[in-house]
């Protein structure tokens, strides 16, 4: 199965993915990214526009700039997937399963929220009915 491709664009930053009131950009951040990914930089606040200047910079190396290499080291520490290392490490803490179970699904973020339903076209709205937040997430449920 072939995968859309994302549009190229070399002089991107965050700040092109904010809108007016400081808030994400939805459709926009979904034509260059998956939804697993939208969702998790709508989990994160914005950053200020008025901050200073943005800029792309690869976290695998320290001077920023991209490299073959440091993808294969990345993938080859375990530090890369802190989904996975969560979850160890809830396994490790002694508990009834049924409470390992209710930690697992906001992980992996299994819980049907406003933003979920509103992802799958089950709603229009993907705001929280009980405050008005824009956005109705599992960060923001718990």
């Amino acid at each position: 199965m072939l995968l859309p491709q994302a549009p190229v664009v070399n002089h991107l930053g965050f700040s092109n993915f904010i809108m007016t009131g400081s808030h994400w950009d939805y459709v926009r951040l979904a034509s260059f990214f998956t939804n697993d990914i939208v969702s998790h930089i709508v989990g994160i606040l914005p950053p200020s526009i008025v901050g200073g200047h943005d800029f792309v910079a690869w976290k695998g190396t320290n001077s920023g700039v991209f490299s073959l290499a440091s993808t294969y080291e990345l993938l080859l520490s375990d530090s890369w997937n802190d989904v996975d290392s969560k979850w160890r490490h809830i396994l490790s803490v002694p508990m009834p399963q049924r409470i390992q179970v209710f930690f697992w699904l906001p992980i992996r973020e299994r819980l049907m929220t406003n933003v979920e339903h509103w992802r799958r076209g089950l709603t229009n709205d993907p705001s929280c009915p009980c405050c008005g937040c824009y956005r109705e997430s599992v960060l923001h449920i718990l």
